[in-house]
């Protein structure tokens, strides 16, 4: 029964996000297009004469695009949080409530399929963003006639921006392995998209006990919610933070002349608040699954 009701979750609710990400992806795509306007080649090069409407237009695509992304991501957990209340605790919640299977499989298929569809979202953002980065640097470095030459000149100065360097400088600094970060970097990404659909959908649970005005209820309780989880969270870092301000080798660091020594040390000296994120993120995401569970199975409110 599971299966049945994820695959229906994922049937009834995939149009609205798969169209958001046809959005991203064309406007990326006008959004590199824009980069090749003359424009650009004139303001580096300091020879900005008269600005055309190709000008314009690439400026209006460029300012739709950061528009959009900012609000692309909002707009799926909107749609997710009024597909969970209205298929759990209106008049469609009627039917839902009575299908033979227990408020855990209601909440399981419908955190897959939504924190699913967040991380795709998520990913298909960061691609796009690198993408758009990557096409403003190599305009940049047509326009001011960088080559790659030159490049392989500063990797010989000691500007090397591989990879390798920058393990091999955090790994220096942080008292875990680069890889060990990476591998928490991924799961936390992964893992905060489901979390954060769970919270949602705690809040929207707690709304339904209150007999008016439910959906105000919700989003005050998502503020309250989210205030709390973020005081916690700073509680709980404190310790780890006040270390690395103690800690006399950070403000050494800060003053190293190698820009990559530069660029990591903060993120390998916070590596121990990182983790206490990580923790605090998985107990959150625990404590809301199982009041969301409990008040589906003993409070709930279809009034």
């Amino acid at each position: 029964m599971l299966g049945k009701l994820i695959k229906h979750e994922w049937k009834a609710t995939w149009k609205f996000p798969a169209l958001i990400s046809v959005f991203v992806v064309v406007l990326t795509f006008l959004g590199v297009l824009s980069f090749k306007a003359p424009f650009w080649n004139n303001l580096i090069t300091g020879n900005i004469q008269k600005i055309t409407f190709f000008d314009m237009a690439a400026f209006a695509l460029l300012a739709m695009y950061f528009v959009y992304i900012c609000i692309a991501l909002y707009a799926i957990m909107i749609y997710f949080a009024i597909r969970f209340y209205k298929s759990m605790y209106t008049d469609e919640g009627y039917l839902s409530h009575t299908l033979p299977v227990k408020p855990s499989a209601h909440i399981f298929s419908k955190t897959l399929v939504s924190g699913t569809w967040y991380i795709g979202a998520t990913v298909l953002m960061l691609v796009s963003m690198i993408w758009l980065l990557y096409a403003f640097m190599s305009t940049i470095f047509t326009s001011a006639g960088i080559t790659a030459a030159d490049m392989a000149e500063l990797s010989a100065l000691g500007l090397d921006f591989s990879l390798g360097h920058f393990a091999e400088a955090f790994n220096s600094i942080s008292s875990i392995p680069f890889w060990v970060f990476v591998v928490l970097l991924i799961f936390t990404g992964i893992f905060s998209c489901y979390s954060s659909m769970l919270i949602i959908y705690v809040c929207i649970s707690i709304g339904q006990l209150f007999k008016k005005h439910k959906v105000i209820a919700s989003i005050l309780t998502y503020l309250v919610v989210t205030t709390i989880m973020s005081t916690v969270l700073t509680i709980a870092m404190l310790p780890a933070s006040f270390n690395m301000m103690l800690n006399g080798d950070y403000f050494a660091l800060m003053e190293s002349a190698d820009p990559i020594v530069l660029m990591v040390a903060p993120y390998a000296m916070m590596a121990p608040m990182f983790i206490v994120s990580v923790v605090c993120t998985v107990v959150f995401s625990v404590v809301s699954y199982f009041i969301t569970e409990f008040i589906m199975r003993r409070k709930l409110n279809l009034d």
